[in-house]
């Protein structure tokens, strides 16, 4: 169990993308020590025909309503939700329940694209001075930790971050050169960390002012809630 005993939620529905979402959440649970929870969501008429999915494990749940709502109540009592990326039908880049989810969401969101190779890329990061940046910053440092990727912050306030972490590989892309220098990388951004607290996707579920180049297209994307969030420092696992 984490320090604050709140589990890893993953949202599951039998599709590539939320099997994508239990694996990358698999991983998440076991560096944190926390239970995961594995939640399927069912309409009424799916319960009354007993069309239910498979449960592999006794404590996973299955919960009967709209996923959006289902799953934004279990993220008041998740450290992370954990769902797959949707098509981009209707305009969404994400798809609209992982773009309202995004949104909406009471902790921190991984949206998670399947097929894609994480030994081949790297997790991004915009490094600013907005309050809540090095809780952003912690978590895409974490990430590298986990999935053994390298981390590319775009900024300059580099010097810190690499005494904190000596054991992840940092990428330094300045800011005014951004995604003309992003474009031209041969390793692609396979993650991108960004911050929830004036996240604004659009109507097409893109987020305006991106500096990470393919996000969210053709990356996965974490969302960050700095609220309940633990402050990262020398040590921190």
């Amino acid at each position: 169990m984490s320090a604050t005993g709140r589990p890893v939620v993953v949202g599951f529905d039998g599709s590539p993308g939320s099997r994508a979402a239990l694996k990358w959440a698999r991983a998440q649970a076991n560096w944190q020590l926390s239970d995961l929870l594995v939640v399927r969501v069912i309409g009424a008429a799916e319960r009354r025909t007993g069309r239910l999915l498979e449960l592999s494990d006794p404590e996973d749940v299955t919960d009967v309503g709209d996923p959006v709502e289902v799953l934004l109540d279990r993220s008041m009592q998740a450290s992370m939700l954990c769902i797959g990326a949707g098509g981009r039908g209707m305009g969404y880049a994400l798809g609209p329940t992982a773009t309202a989810l995004a949104r909406r969401a009471a902790c921190t969101v991984a949206v998670i694209r399947p097929d894609i190779d994480e030994t081949d890329g790297v997790v991004s990061v915009v490094l600013n001075d907005e309050s809540d940046n090095d809780v952003v910053v912690c978590q895409a440092m974490n990430q590298g930790r986990i999935r053994g990727m390298t981390v590319r912050q775009i900024d300059r306030r580099i010097d810190s971050w690499i005494r904190r972490f000596p054991d992840v590989s940092v990428e330094l892309v300045s800011a005014d050169r951004g995604v003309a220098q992003h474009r031209s990388e041969v390793r692609p951004t396979r993650l991108a960390v960004v911050s929830g607290r004036h996240l604004d996707l659009g109507e097409s579920g893109h987020p305006a002012d991106s500096l990470i180049h393919g996000c969210p297209y053709r990356c996965s994307m974490l969302v960050v809630r700095a609220d309940g969030e633990p402050r990262c420092g020398d040590g921190d696992r």
